[in-house]
């Protein structure tokens, strides 16, 4: 994500090899192990939906993880006529997963969509579903393990660029904590926290939220887990007066059905995000309208919307039966408000007047001068 061709994803580990080949190493006798003991052992909430394990929204939660914990599908269905099998690509090219693919190639005109399933403990990967006649797409598949997936994914570069593995790749949880510190070869950095909110908030990314989440948990009560996770969050939001009845914080991201939030509590968190030094800061990472991140596309129905789009900034929320937007905007006088706007148990048919609903909300509020 963060290299200059997002694609190339093991461009990293390439970069590793190249520094053991320049210390002289040229086999490594032994395993390659993951720790990943940062975090529990606890990958999948068990509040998520069982049959949405291959997903990429659904994404394992491991301390040691690679492109983040999914493997990248590029689909195309060029010079291919409907009803025959799509061709993909995996990337990286991995024995790690058992791909299996039962997509099809839909005539023009009809809706796509591609779909990803696999067993608890299994990287036996089944996609199905369709994409259009001459078009291609890029989707990921979430895949089990993340930490043993990282691991095994080394092992092969190294492979590749010449350095002999003797070993397997392997988990060993503990395992750095027994290493000295004359026997580090390498390091890498991950980018700042600041640089994870901007994906967090732009891409709503699930993945990045839960790690935040899990990482809150160790820093601050000493359990990578989404209870001692929660547990933070909630203790965090009543030390700062935040109005938190109600609130319930079961994972990071809000995918599990057990999560409570309010409008009020939302906006509070608003309002105290302006106060503690970080304004400008945590503003850039929202969406904006017409502009940037999961709002980049909105507002742009009517020419009331299009007018006023640049002066919305807000997180979206979407799961079954939700909408909501939440930011801050700007109305026609200048003055800025905080806002939440959330709908509950929409029927399935309903959730894009929903959106329509919300959008029509925002709008409105960003033309008002009352």
């Amino acid at each position: 994500r963060f290299q200059k061709d997002k694609q190339d994803v093991t461009a990293i580990m390439r970069d590793w090899a190249d520094q053991l080949k320049a210390k002289g190493i040229r086999a490594i006798s032994g395993n390659i192990v993951a720790d990943d003991s940062y975090f529990d052992e606890v990958y999948f909430h068990p509040g998520w939906a069982p049959g949405e394990r291959g997903e990429w929204y659904s994404a394992e939660v491991s301390a040691l993880a690679f492109n983040d914990n999914c493997v990248d599908v590029s689909w195309s269905a060029k010079g291919k006529l409907p009803g025959s099998q799509a061709g993909y690509t995996l990337n990286p090219d991995t024995s790690y997963v058992d791909f299996t693919s039962q997509v099809d190639v839909a005539a023009k005109g009809r809706a796509t969509e591609r779909y990803y399933q696999r067993g608890a403990d299994s990287n036996a990967i089944t996609a199905t579903g369709n994409l259009t006649v001459d078009t291609t797409n890029l989707d990921s598949a979430a895949v089990h393990d993340g930490a043993l997936y990282a691991a095994s994914v080394l092992r092969e570069v190294l492979e590749k660029e010449g350095i002999k593995v003797g070993g397997r790749a392997v988990k060993g949880r503990g395992a750095a904590a027994r290493l000295g510190a004359s026997q580090l070869l390498l390091e890498h950095a991950s980018p700042s926290l600041l640089t994870v909110c901007e994906i967090i908030n732009l891409n709503s990314q699930n993945f990045y939220a839960e790690c935040v989440s899990k990482a809150l948990g160790r820093e601050k009560a000493g359990q990578g887990s989404w209870e001692a996770g929660s547990h933070v969050i909630e203790s965090f939001c009543k030390s700062a007066g935040i109005y938190s009845t109600g609130h319930d914080a079961v994972d990071g991201s809000g995918l599990a059905e057990k999560n409570r939030v309010t409008g009020r509590q939302l906006v509070d968190i608003l309002r105290y995000m302006d106060t503690n030094g970080l304004k400008q800061q945590w503003r850039g990472t929202l969406p904006r309208g017409g502009e940037r991140g999961s709002l980049k596309s909105r507002f742009q129905g009517s020419e009331k919307g299009r007018s006023v789009d640049s002066r919305i900034y807000g997180k979206t929320g979407l799961i079954g039966g939700v909408r909501s937007l939440s930011g801050i905007l700007t109305d026609s006088r200048g003055r800025e408000m905080y806002y939440s706007i959330i709908l509950n148990q929409l029927p399935g048919k309903e959730a894009s007047k929903g959106m329509e609903l919300i959008d029509d909300l925002a709008i409105d509020l960003a033309s008002s001068g009352r």
